[in-house]
């Protein structure tokens, strides 16, 4: 498992598991990878033996992070890579992280993601942002 090793590869995992359609665009990833560039879009990795099986990418940013995509090759990676985060940002008293949505059987319900009133979100979000917590 890595962080921030292959950024723009898991972009395009991401993006090719969605096919046609997919909002994660050249100009998206582009956009994503000065974002990368300059600290703010991180990436975890899944990787079996050489080849990448998993992974996904967010934003951080005054103390908030925010899930854009995930990929999977594999059965069960992502959820590996999920767990470091949480893991990691748990340890450093980060208690927020923006999964986007959670509905029906996703991963993020599944890890004890709660979907809230806009309301709440944005105190809590606030709350997480006062902090000014850093990722690493």
């Amino acid at each position: 498992m890595t962080e921030d090793l292959a950024f723009e590869q898991v972009m395009r995992e991401c993006m090719s598991a969605r096919g046609n359609g997919t909002w994660i665009t050249e100009d998206f990833i582009r956009a994503y990878t000065d974002l990368h560039e300059a600290g703010y879009a991180h990436s975890v990795e899944i990787w079996h033996q050489d080849e990448l099986v998993g992974g996904f990418y967010g934003v951080f940013v005054d103390g908030v992070f925010s899930g854009e995509s995930m990929f999977h090759k594999r059965d069960n990676v992502v959820k590996l890579a999920l767990w470091h985060l949480i893991e990691r940002l748990s340890a450093t008293g980060h208690g927020f992280i923006d999964t986007q949505q959670a509905r029906g059987t996703s991963l993020a319900l599944k890890w004890g993601a709660t979907e809230i009133p806009s309301r709440e979100f944005h105190t809590r979000l606030r709350s997480a942002q006062a902090a000014r917590l850093p990722y690493r």
